[in-house]
C-alpha cells in the first residue's frame, strides 16, 4: 500500500526568488564614485562605491519617479543621486536629502 502526501515536494530549480549570498560584481569592478548597472533576478540593480569605500547594491529606480540611478546618476561622497529630480540616498538605500525641500 504506498501512501499519500498533501505535501508539495521543495522545489530546487528556479529559485521562486534569490536567498542568500549572490555575486553581482567583483570589487575591483567598482570604483569609488562609478556607478555600475546589472540585471539579476528580473530587476535592474545598481552597485556603487561611496567616498569611505562601502559598496552598495540597490534597485536601479528611484522611489521618487522612477528614474533609472545608472543614467546620469552621480555618486557624490556618501550617496547616489538621481538624475532627474536630485534625490539623494545613502548605502543603505534612505532618502538623505531632497534639495528643493527642508528636512525636518
Amino acid at each position: 500500500m504506498s501512501e499519500s502526501s498533501t505535501e508539495r515536494p521543495a522545489r530546487r530549480f528556479p529559485f521562486p526568488m534569490p536567498f542568500g549570498w549572490f555575486k553581482v560584481a567583483l570589487a575591483e569592478e567598482v570604483s569609488e564614485g562609478e556607478i555600475l548597472t546589472r540585471h539579476y533576478f528580473d530587476t535592474e540593480l545598481v552597485i556603487w562605491r561611496d567616498a569611505d569605500g562601502r559598496v552598495a547594491v540597490q534597485e536601479a529606480y528611484c522611489p521618487h519617479l522612477g528614474a533609472h540611478l545608472g543614467w546620469g546618476g552621480t555618486v557624490e561622497g556618501k550617496q547616489i543621486r538621481c538624475p532627474f529630480q536630485g534625490w539623494a540616498f545613502d548605502c543603505e538605500g534612505a532618502n538623505v536629502e531632497v534639495p528643493y525641500a527642508e528636512r525636518p
